[in-house]
């Protein structure tokens, strides 16, 4: 039995050849139509995963449509417009052109970029706003020291003296000693005061006088003595000095109940306790109050000072201010 040998001109590959050539065919032609449909020029099209289509659409040349038609071995034709202005060819290179990544700022939504802005915008307005407010405050303080510095001691507790009162603080002031019986310090645990009591008497101007050192306490040594069944005792200190805040500069924060210590010379202490504070004009302090106890049955310690606003061009506060308080 003869066998023969069959090649690939053989006829029976004719008509799997002719489909596949014609497939072939087909689908080049499809491309093509949709490249000269949607004509991009300088574009990469990406057509199928592993194609990709370069156009290049010159709107100064001609669609050249008239190109003819080779007929192949197997009498099919093929259409040779492929290399046409409009189309270039295959370019399999989907690995290759580099994959654009959006970035982070666009994956962001337009309505939370523009919330972000204004906050921040609100935030530096907000700052500012702070630092002129905290400008104006130090400002208005820089001009208060500045007109307590051009105050005397007729600013303090009903002085007339013109001098203005020392601002360097004691170094030991548990050095200090008076008379047995006499107020030697004041304690005051709430404002954290503890200071000296010195012995004073009235100007000659009938007005109380007082320390020459912000951080001391004057004892009227005409009122009670601690220790006495009666009246009261009668103490003024400075609201501040100068350029600083006197021993008295809080009074105001008392209020009923809080406590302050009196020790005399002796070393022996007294505990009081406040019952009240009162504001009176500066030109009508009422002095009889001030020596007197608000306990008539109990040892009274009443504490006096300037408080208030300064009277236009002058050095004067419009106020004075007692703290009243009770043997305990």
């Amino acid at each position: 039995m003869q066998t023969q040998r069959i090649t690939l001109d053989n006829p029976v590959f004719a008509g799997r050849l002719r489909n596949h050539d014609q497939y072939v065919g087909y689908k080049r032609r499809q491309i093509i139509r949709r490249a000269r449909r949607f004509p991009i020029s300088d574009v990469v099209i990406k057509r199928r995963p592993y194609l990709r289509i370069a156009v290049n659409n010159d709107s100064s040349k001609p669609h050249n449509n008239t190109q003819p038609k080779t007929q192949n071995q197997s009498g099919h034709t093929s259409d040779t417009r492929a290399g046409s202005d409009n189309y270039v060819g295959f370019i399999k290179v989907a690995e290759e052109l580099p994959h654009t990544k959006e970035s982070t700022a666009n994956k962001i939504p337009l309505k939370t970029r523009k919330m972000t802005t204004t906050l921040l915008v609100g935030m530096s307005v907000v700052i500012f706003l702070f630092g002129i407010t905290v400008l104006f405050f130090q400002l208005k303080t820089n001009k208060n020291i500045t007109a307590q510095a051009q105050q005397m001691s007729s600013a303090r507790a009903g002085s007339g003296s013109v001098t203005p009162p020392d601002e360097t603080a004691p170094s030991n002031i548990r050095s200090y000693s008076v008379p047995p019986g006499d107020p030697r310090f004041i304690t005051i645990p709430k404002l954290s005061v503890e200071a000296r009591v010195v012995k004073k008497n009235v100007d000659s101007n009938g007005q109380l006088g007082t320390p020459n050192n912000i951080f001391d306490t004057g004892w009227y040594q005409k009122s009670a003595l601690p220790g006495d069944a009666g009246g009261a005792i009668l103490i003024d200190g400075h609201v501040h000095g100068p350029t600083k805040q006197g021993v008295f500069y809080d009074l105001k924060k008392l209020v009923a109940g809080d406590v302050i210590n009196i020790e005399r010379g002796d070393s022996k202490k007294y505990n009081f306790k406040v019952v009240k504070i009162e504001y009176y004009p500066d030109d009508k302090v009422d002095m009889a109050a001030a020596m007197m106890s608000v306990d008539p049955s109990k040892l009274g310690l009443n504490l006096i000072t300037c408080t208030g606003k300064l009277r236009p061009g002058t050095t004067q506060y419009e106020q004075r201010l007692i703290v009243f308080a009770v043997a305990s």
